[in-house]
Order: structure tokens, then C-alpha cells, then sequence
């Protein structure tokens, strides 16, 4: 009778739990489809304070709700777990001479009589069905404890542009780590940070709210990324690429991928470029990485290779050095390349879980090393990619090209930015171009809202907040500039080199110099300096922001600066 029923509470926890999740799974891509759409929304107007409140209010509860699901079935796993050993316990232990004669043709007695003459059939399907729940409790108990550490208490919508920042609806699915900082100056590589809490004091030279350092492996000029508890750093020399994590919460490493290199780089490269220039990208499930030398690399999140291929050296004298980013379902690599009449320069597109080529799209240009810029839009994705001449939007879906614009010249290494409708594209030869979204063909008279020629950065990219765009130029030179108009509003001297580029959070600019200071600026209608904090360790990549962290790649050690702490030792 008691195997009778647990069987029967077994199998009535085994409809409840399916269908919770089948539920789950439709308000997951309810909840994704509606925050596409406010992507959209936002990417046209990001001052909407209404649909800002909207998104917070969502987004509490849709991570209530994420949480409570995830409880919610890993208890269920454990109760079916423990209802079928009980089950089977049961069955095991029982004796004929305990049960009541089994009458031919049935009586009241007569389940009961089922139960013990089919009892070891129905003991080893119990025992192999209990089998089959260890895996995933385990595996899903896992996941869930890392996904809660993973998922910080307060999101934002990275990429407000109005000095307004608001919490965001983090990336979160089935095996999908969440992404923090998914790719070069965060998920939309706009450089703004989600969280206004983000350390404002420190002094590296003295342990000064350093809260740990992590060395250095292999070297690199890469920006470091953020998913779930950790953070992932390419490095490489001549002969060996590594890629490899370390724990958020105490700099410990956790995995590392090394392995010798596929091609011959060029003997000696710049110390601004190096060997790991590209910054790598992740959409929680994949980590991709790529190196001078066109070697191309798929990891998942622990660190295990799902894939590796060889694009091969490039036409390129300072080596390979565009970074990855996502678009949708893909992998984007701007492998640009040579002159543009040698029509070496293509963009690929990729499946992050093969690395196989969904399409390709030949592009008539010279070498560059910019990244990427991925655009959500109502009617899909778009990428925008800079390179002498020209500024081409493409269909991410297809690799159709949308539209053009010129006046590119020289090396392009600055990567563009979003804002207000426009993008905004410069190089050191070039005049800064307000580009108008929207229109086909060469759009060059007719979608520039205006062009400024005057110094213009060759490698920091630039900077759209506060309806306000920043260019910062490698011998310290700030401005700031109407985004409307292009018209200067201030310009400042710094005295420091730059070759990261501008990030902000919480109504501060942080501009980081080689020599490892960084400068915080107040975002004011006057320059405003707030604060100088030293480093200690030379710095080329651009800073990550955090919750109530940064994190800084010099050349010896990682660094996450927090908020009034002091390393230990």
C-alpha cells in the first residue's frame, strides 16, 4: 500500500513539475520578446522615463519570479527524487507473506496484489527512472548556485544616453551564464556602465580600496568581460594564445585555455596592439576569442574548446586586432584586411556553438581595426562596421548590405557609438560624422546631420552620453561636444597619454592613461576634474564598470577596484 502511494504522489509531482516548466519556458520567451522590444524602444528614445520606470518595475519581478522558478524546481527534482527511493525502498523490503492472498479475478485487495506480484519490475524501473533524476539535480542544483551568485542584486539598461541610468532585465537562460560585460566596452559597446555606484577613490600604489590583484599569465592589450562569477582575459605571445578566467569575487583563476599558435604572426607587433589586441565577446553560453594572427577560438564558460579555426595571418602590418562581438545568434568577425582593390576584406558571420560560417560578405575596404557596432532594431538587427572609405550598416540576418557613408581616410582604429538616432564615426584623418539611422545605398548627402573636421582620436573611440558626444585624443585632449550639432561645449588638456577609451557611470567620466591614472570627470555643461587615482601598473585596455566595482588590465595584474576597501597582504 505505501509503494502504491508514493507511485501515485510520484507520478502526480512528475506532471506538476513538467508543466511548471513548460509554463516557465513561454513566460521566458514572452519576457524575452518583450524586452527586444523595448530595446528597440530605447535605442529611439532613451530619455522615456515612463517606459525606464516600466522596465524596473518588469524587471523586479520578472527576477522574483526567475528565482522563485529556479527554488521551485530544484525542490521538485529533490521531492520525486526522495518519492521514487522511497518507492523503491518499499518494493524491496516487501514480503508475500505481509500482503493478503492475490484471489483469482480480482478483489478489493486487488491493487495491492498488483503492486507485490509486479514489484520487481516495478523496482527497477523506479531504481533506473531515479537514475536518470541524480543527473540533472546535480547538474541543475549546480547551475542554480552559480546563476544566483552570477545575477547581481541591481541591473540597468546599459546604453541609457541621457545621464539617466536604470536597472536592466539581465540575459538569463537555460545553460546560460548571465552576461555582465559581454564584449569590448560592455553588451552594447557603448561604454556606459549600468550601475551609478561605481568607486570614485582609490590608489593602487598604496592598496587603497584595491579589493584584489590577479597576475597577469600571458600579455595582452585585450579588455577583460564579465559572466556570471567570472572574468575572462586573452593574452598571447608569438608562439602561445591563452584565454582563461578568474573568479569575480576573489581574483582566483579558474580555468585556463592555452595553446600553441596556429600561424606565424609578424615578428614584432606594437605595444599598443600586441599579440591579444581583440577583446573577447560572450553570450553566456560561448566565450570566442581571437588573436593576431587570425586564430579563432570557441570555449564554453568553464573553459572546455568547442571549436578552433584558422583565418589565417592577415594583410595587416599591426596583426589582427578588431574585437568580437555578437549580434543576435551570431558571431561577428570583421576581418578587414590589405587595400580595398585587393577585395581581401570581409565580415563573417558564425554559429558560436561550431564556428562554422552562416555567411560572409566581401567589403570594399582597407585594413582596419575597429569593432563592430550591433544595433537592435524593429526590423532586426543591423551591424555597423568602419573602415577607410567608408561606413557600411548591414543586415545581420543575411549580410546585406543597408547603407553606406564616406569620408573615411587613413588607419581606422576608433570603433563607432550610438546615440540619439545617429552614429557617430571618426578617425585620426577623418572628420567626426553624425550619421542619421535609416536610408539605402550611399547615404552620404543625405543622412549626415553634420561633420566636424578638427583632431580627431586614432584610438580611442568616442563617447555618446548626456545628448553630449566625447572624443578623447592619445595626448590627453577632452572635448566635449553637442550631440545635435556637432558644436564644441568644452575642451580640456589632461597631460596624461590615452590609448583606452572613454567609459561612464553615475554621471562621471573615467578616462584611464597608459601610465595607469585615471581621470574622473564630473558630466557638467563646464569641465569639472573630481578625481585622480593612481594605479601603479601601466594600463591599454579599456576599464569594465561594475556594481560598486571596476576592474583595470595593467601590464602585470588585474585589478578590481572597489569602493572603500584595502587589499589584504
Amino acid at each position: 500500500m505505501a509503494a502504491g502511494i508514493a507511485l501515485v504522489f510520484f507520478g502526480v509531482g512528475i506532471v506538476i513539475w513538467a508543466r511548471a516548466e513548460r509554463d516557465f519556458q513561454k513566460a521566458q520567451e514572452q519576457n524575452d520578446q518583450r524586452r527586444a522590444e523595448w530595446d528597440a524602444r530605447l535605442q529611439i528614445d532613451r530619455t522615456d522615463l515612463v517606459l525606464q520606470q516600466q522596465v524596473r518595475e518588469w524587471d523586479r519581478q520578472w527576477r522574483a519570479r526567475y528565482f522563485y522558478h529556479l527554488q521551485f524546481q530544484r525542490r521538485g527534482l529533490q521531492v520525486l527524487a526522495l518519492t521514487a527511493v522511497l518507492a523503491i525502498w518499499v518494493l524491496h523490503r516487501g514480503r508475500r507473506r505481509r500482503l493478503p492472498t492475490v484471489r483469482m479475478g480480482g478483489s478489493s485487495n486487488s491493487d495491492v496484489g498488483f503492486f507485490f506480484a509486479h514489484r520487481r519490475k516495478l523496482f527497477w524501473a523506479l531504481l533506473i527512472f531515479a537514475g536518470l533524476l541524480v543527473v540533472p539535480l546535480g547538474r541543475n542544483a549546480l547551475r542554480f548556485a552559480r546563476q544566483a551568485e552570477g545575477v547581481p542584486g541591481r541591473m540597468a539598461i546599459s546604453g541609457t544616453s541621457a545621464g539617466v541610468e536604470t536597472p536592466d532585465i539581465p540575459t538569463v537562460h537555460a545553460n546560460r551564464r548571465p552576461v555582465i560585460w559581454g564584449s569590448f566596452r560592455g553588451n552594447e559597446g557603448n561604454g556606459i556602465g549600468a550601475f551609478t555606484n561605481v568607486p570614485t577613490v582609490w590608489d593602487g600604489t598604496r592598496g587603497e580600496s584595491v579589493t584584489w590583484t590577479s597576475s597577469i599569465p600571458y600579455p595582452g592589450n585585450s579588455s577583460p568581460i564579465v559572466v556570471g562569477d567570472r572574468v575572462i582575459l586573452t593574452g598571447a605571445t608569438r608562439t602561445d594564445h591563452a584565454v582563461w578566467a578568474c573568479d569575480l569575487a576573489t581574483g582566483r583563476e579558474l580555468w585556463r585555455w592555452h595553446q600553441a599558435a596556429v600561424a606565424t604572426p609578424p615578428e614584432t607587433v606594437q605595444e599598443e596592439t600586441g599579440f591579444a589586441a581583440p577583446t573577447p565577446a560572450t553570450d553566456g553560453r560561448v566565450v570566442a576569442a581571437i588573436f593576431a594572427d587570425g586564430d579563432l577560438v570557441g570555449l564554453d564558460t568553464d573553459g572546455k574548446q568547442l571549436w578552433r579555426r584558422a583565418l589565417g595571418v592577415p594583410d595587416n602590418m599591426y596583426g589582427h586586432a578588431s574585437s568580437l562581438v555578437f549580434a543576435g545568434n551570431r558571431l561577428m568577425v570583421q576581418w578587414d584586411q590589405g587595400r580595398a582593390e585587393d577585395g581581401h576584406s570581409r565580415l563573417l558571420a558564425l554559429d558560436p556553438q561550431t564556428g562554422r560560417t552562416d555567411w560572409e560578405t566581401h567589403r570594399p575596404v582597407n585594413a582596419s581595426w575597429s569593432t563592430p557596432l550591433v544595433i537592435p532594431g524593429e526590423t532586426g538587427v543591423v551591424v555597423v562596421l568602419l573602415a577607410t572609405p567608408w561606413v557600411i550598416a548591414y543586415q545581420a540576418e543575411t549580410g546585406r548590405e543597408l547603407w553606406r557613408a564616406g569620408e573615411l581616410r587613413g588607419d581606422v582604429a576608433p570603433s563607432p557609438v550610438l546615440g540619439g538616432g545617429r552614429v557617430y564615426a571618426l578617425n585620426a584623418s577623418a572628420p567626426l560624422l553624425a550619421i542619421r539611422l535609416g536610408g539605402t545605398g550611399d547615404v552620404t548627402a543625405t543622412h549626415v546631420a553634420w561633420s566636424i573636421s578638427a583632431d580627431m582620436p586614432d584610438t580611442c573611440s568616442p563617447l555618446y552620453v548626456s545628448n553630449r558626444v566625447f572624443t578623447l585624443l592619445s595626448w590627453g585632449v577632452l572635448t566635449a561636444r553637442d550631440a545635435e550639432t556637432g558644436r564644441t561645449i568644452w575642451e580640456k588638456e589632461l597631460g596624461l597619454n590615452f590609448t583606452a577609451s572613454p567609459v561612464t557611470a553615475g554621471g562621471r567620466l573615467y578616462l584611464v592613461a597608459t601610465d595607469g591614472m585615471t581621470v574622473i570627470v564630473d558630466l557638467a555643461d563646464e569641465f569639472r576634474e573630481l578625481a585622480r587615482c593612481p594605479l601603479g601598473d601601466p594600463v591599454h585596455a579599456s576599464p569594465v564598470l561594475g556594481d560598486g566595482w571596476i576592474l583595470l588590465r595593467g601590464r602585470n595584474c588585474l585589478w578590481r577596484i572597489g569602493e572603500g576597501k584595502k587589499a589584504e597582504g
